[in-house]
């Protein structure tokens, strides 16, 4: 894999970040962006209860996907893991636009709705005063001079659904919902107040059983494949993945997250049975 095409800002706030899961030895120099970093790697487990890869990494189909748990029509028994690594380009007191990779609407592929209730955390390279960079004046987010080291601004969350915002805050429209009223490309924030900044990092996190038909933009909601069943039979039975609805017997173990319960039809009987299946 090559890394040709990535900023210079990039490498340093990775390195930043992924710093704190090595024990690290440091020659005693003056901080310089330039001086490479000395990793110790040790078999000392610093991070425990590492999530699985989760879906779609790769375009592999079949059974090598169920191999390495990258299931590309859904996530096993388990909740599937949304993650989007952006960078700031506009911002309010408490929201963040980018245009960048297609902005919010992945080049039009989604509509509002689709982070909704994503977890948000707030990175930013500062100078050696902890002064935000200028970024050539805010004009080009590769110009990293003065950077010195990495900051964590904040926490936060994209609200869901409510009365000021009835299909969340993830917002992504335009003219194919008939309304060229509400076209916009923009993220809102729950608490906010965080000053962002141009060139911010923000790294969302949603953890969720399924992504609707309505995170899909109107004219591409016939193809909307998110619903398949994770067992099918002809018709005669399907299923979906739901939450645990309660306490699991304790030998079930580990018990997971969620569990997907198949309604099944006998062979001649008119009316379905009920099971639940769940991870062991």
């Amino acid at each position: 894999m090559t890394y040709r095409n990535r900023s210079r800002s990039d490498y340093i706030v990775y390195l930043g970040i992924v710093g704190t899961l090595f024990t690290c030895t440091y020659s005693d120099v003056a901080a310089d962006v330039n001086t490479p970093a000395v990793l110790a790697v040790t078999d000392k487990v610093l991070a425990t209860g590492v999530e699985p890869i989760g879906a779609n990494l790769t375009s592999i189909a079949g059974g090598t996907n169920f191999a390495v748990n990258n299931h590309v029509w859904n996530s096993g028994f388990e909740p599937a893991v949304w993650r989007k690594f952006v960078r700031v380009e506009r911002a309010g007191e408490n929201w963040f636009e980018w245009d960048a990779h297609g902005g919010p609407g992945y080049w039009n592929l989604a509509w509002t709705g689709l982070g909704n209730g994503a977890d948000v955390r707030i990175y930013r390279i500062v100078d050696a005063g902890g002064r935000p960079l200028s970024y050539s004046d805010g004009s080009d987010m590769n110009n990293a001079e003065g950077a010195d080291h990495v900051v964590f601004v904040g926490a936060d969350r994209i609200p869901p659904p409510s009365p000021k915002f009835p299909a969340g805050a993830y917002l992504a429209n335009d003219d194919r919902d008939g309304d060229p009223n509400n076209n916009r490309h923009r993220v809102y924030l729950n608490r906010g107040g965080h000053d962002l900044q141009y060139g911010d990092y923000v790294y969302m996190t949603l953890k969720t059983t399924g992504i609707g038909p309505e995170a899909s933009p109107p004219d591409l909601r016939k193809h909307y494949r998110g619903d398949r069943p994770f067992f099918s039979s002809g018709g005669e039975w399907r299923g979906r993945l739901v939450p645990h609805p309660g306490d699991l017997p304790l030998e079930f173990k580990p018990a997971g997250r969620a569990l997907p319960p198949a309604r099944i039809r006998p062979a001649g009987r008119d009316r379905a049975s009920a099971i639940r299946l769940s991870q062991v």
